[in-house]
């Protein structure tokens, strides 16, 4: 018997597809780009991939992405690819880039930082931590991992 092949995300006209996303930071992703459109919106998560295993994946009709916008994928899903998609077809594609600096998108964790007593913009610079990426604050110099830092 003849296998067929059936999509598990529709395409979409115009827009933005942001693939390869490591499962399980899909949903954080949407939350730190802020999607609210009133265009269709499609968050796939835990899809097979044969490079991944599994991944989420993005679709988001009729909205494209700034610099600033890839650089907070970046933060958590660094092997991200970003698509922009016209007339259904990919117009462009190029893999996300971290940042040196990311400036008021995350919360420190560090309770005693003058960022969460005062109305201060969050500013971090990224280091890397045997591999893995580390945000030092700015203003407390406590450096934290991606996971331990707060959506603002």
């Amino acid at each position: 018997m003849k296998e067929t092949a059936m999509l598990s995300v529709t395409a979409i006209r115009m827009g933005t597809v942001i693939d390869h996303i490591e499962n399980g930071q899909g949903m954080r992703i949407v939350r730190l780009l802020k999607i609210q459109s009133s265009d269709p919106v499609t968050i796939g998560l835990n899809l097979k991939s044969s490079l991944m295993g599994l991944k989420d994946l993005i679709k988001v009709e009729n909205v494209f992405l700034t610099k600033a916008d890839t650089a907070k994928i970046a933060l958590f899903a660094p092997n991200a690819t970003v698509n922009v998609i016209k007339d259904f077809a990919i117009e462009s594609k190029y893999r996300v880039e971290l940042p040196d600096q990311v400036d008021g998108v995350l919360c420190c964790a560090n309770t005693l930082c003058i960022t969460r007593i005062e109305k201060i913009r969050t500013s971090f610079s990224l280091i890397d931590l045997r591999g893995r990426t580390g945000l030092r604050c700015r203003f407390c110099e406590k450096v934290h991992r991606q996971e331990e830092l707060i959506d603002l």
